[in-house]
Formats: C-alpha cells, structure tokens, sequence
C-alpha cells in the first residue's frame, strides 16, 4: 500500500470519527432555525435573550453561557453556540424536540431566582402534556445531576412560584402567555451538549427584564449516540487497526527481502 493511499484511509476514518462524534443532538421541530450567537452582547433585548436582568448588568443567559462579563467567573462553561429561534432575534413560540438518543443527562449549571426553592423543571411527552416527568425538583441545587429517557416526541416544562406551568409549546402555557417563550435553547454545531435557559416571570408584565433574561436556570443536556451510530465508531476503530496492521506486514516483508 503506497503512503498517500495509507493517508487518505487515514482521513476518512478521522472523518466517520468526527461525524460519529457530533451527529447525535435531538433535532427540534418548530418554525425556527439555528442562528449564530451575537456577535456583541449588550441587552438590548435582541436576541430576545439578551435582555436586561434583575440580577444586574450583564446578568442574561447569554453572558452565562459565554463568560464575556466576568459577572459569572469559575461558573460560566464559556462558550458561544447558536441559539434556535427566528433570523429577526425573536423566540419560536411552539417547539418541541425528537428523540434521537437515550438515555439523555441532565446538569443544572445555574440557578438565579428568588424562587429557586419552588421551580420544577421536567420533560413531557407532546402527546400527553399534563403529565409531568420531574427533572430538578426545587430542592436540587446547582452542581445536581439526572438522567433521563424522554419519549419520541418531547418538550421542557417549568412549574414556577405563581404557580403555572410555562411549555416549550408556549400554546400549552396559561392564556396570558401562550404568545410567550420562556425557553431559550442553545447548542453547538450539530452536536451535544445542548443548553436550556428557563424564564420564571411572566412575560405579559412591563419592566427592567423586557422579554426576560432565561437565566432562572441554566440546564446543561448530554446524551449518547444511537447504537447504531456506536457501531459505526466500532468499525471505524477495527478498520483503522486492520490497515495499521496491513501496513506493518508489508514494510516487515520488504525489510525480509532486502536482506
């Protein structure tokens, strides 16, 4: 086997590697695409999540997620990925996601409400919205890890202070806010983790937050490739050490013959 046919083995190998690696988020259904994170934050409020907060300046999910203020040093996961929602900066008011791997881990990264101690965040199943399948109770607390297995076609849920109970389906929210979102979704190119900024206010009320700043609670979702997609990593490993093997053989064979 020549070398360039050696590297270019090599190559698509590391290829179904990557792809292996980043293709196993669970795509979402809704009117909305994936959009780049903003290339400068100041709470003007769009994106619809980079709002001004009560929890101060520089406070929203965004500045969470990136780190850019330093108002959330050592806690930040410092990174910078797109958002899904509409190219005008507003929230898609109705999405839910398709299961794609199980089972998923839920970490919640960041809790910043006055109302921390009864929030319930959870899963539901589209089909069967009032059943609610409890992720982070109001007792957990930051640094608390869940894993669970949603059903085919799911959404988040929050029950807050109020009480009511905000959906990803926003049309499932109480009356006065089925226009809203109170969900902002996150997640880097094609792949896991995906991160989830939950909103506990109603956004019917005029004041500093305008559309909100989604940073009540910040859930960190990872997941696992489908089997098939562990299988084709398998291959792709066995393949890469038959060809070294290969390689070996021939270079020992001519190293036999020119002695």
């Amino acid at each position: 086997m020549n070398r360039i046919t050696w590297r270019q083995i090599c190559s698509a190998c590391l290829a179904a590697l990557l792809l292996t690696a980043t293709a196993n988020a669970d795509p979402i259904t809704g009117s909305g695409t994936w959009q780049d994170f903003p290339a400068t934050l100041n709470s003007d409020g769009s994106p619809y999540f980079d709002a001004p907060s009560y929890d101060g300046s520089n406070a929203n999910i965004a500045y969470f997620l990136s780190g850019y203020s330093g108002a959330y040093d050592g806690s930040s996961p410092g990174v910078t990925p797109r958002w899904y929602g509409n190219a005008t900066g507003q929230a898609v008011t109705n999405f839910y996601f398709n299961a794609s791997q199980s089972p998923l881990t839920a970490t919640l990264l960041l809790e910043n409400s006055a109302s921390s101690l009864l929030n319930e965040f959870g899963w539901y199943d589209t089909s069967a919205p009032t059943v609610h399948h409890v992720i982070f109770a109001g007792s957990d607390s930051v640094g608390a890890v869940t894993q669970f297995t949603p059903s085919t076609q799911y959404g988040y849920y929050l029950i807050s202070v109020l009480p009511e109970t905000y959906y990803t389906q926003s049309s499932l929210n109480p009356s006065v806010e089925t226009s809203h979102q109170h969900f902002a979704v996150f997640q880097q190119s094609a792949g896991d983790p995906t991160w989830v900024g939950v909103e506990d206010l109603r956004l019917t009320a005029t004041g500093i937050e305008l559309s909100g700043d989604y940073n009540d609670m910040a859930i960190q979702i990872t997941g696992v490739p489908e089997p098939g997609t562990g299988f084709l990593a398998g291959a792709v490993l066995l393949a890469l050490g038959l060809g070294l093997r290969f390689l070996q053989s021939r270079r020992g064979a001519r190293i036999g013959n020119l002695r």
